[in-house]
């Protein structure tokens, strides 16, 4: 967890100094593809807080035998969208402050 978070807080400090039109979805590809990396260790993370497993051993051998490799991407579609969604909102916000600042 510590290291997703860690990951994620680096994408948005660079993104916060990345201001330009062009880089901003270039960012948006590389927090999609932190988020692709992670997503099993945050997925782990996830299961053993609800109690479902004793140790991370035993929680990644669970996921890879129910359901091979597909399993540790199960909700990374959920992710994603949370991604398009705020960055379209974070967008949509960013184009009604430039037009009531011209305004």
């Amino acid at each position: 967890m510590y290291a997703y978070h860690l990951l994620t807080d680096v994408c948005e400090d660079m993104g916060r100094r990345m201001l330009d039109r062009e880089n901003e979805w270039e960012m948006f590809l590389v927090t999609c593809v932190v988020d692709i990396l992670l997503h099993p260790l945050y997925l782990c993370m996830v299961r053993m807080q609800a109690g479902r497993y004793k140790d991370t051993k035993e929680c990644v051998l669970s996921i890879y035998a129910q359901d091979g490799l597909y399993g540790f991407y199960k909700g990374w579609t959920a992710s994603l969208f949370y991604l398009l969604v705020s960055k379209g909102l974070i967008e949509g916000v960013k184009a009604l402050a430039l037009y009531i600042a011209d305004s």
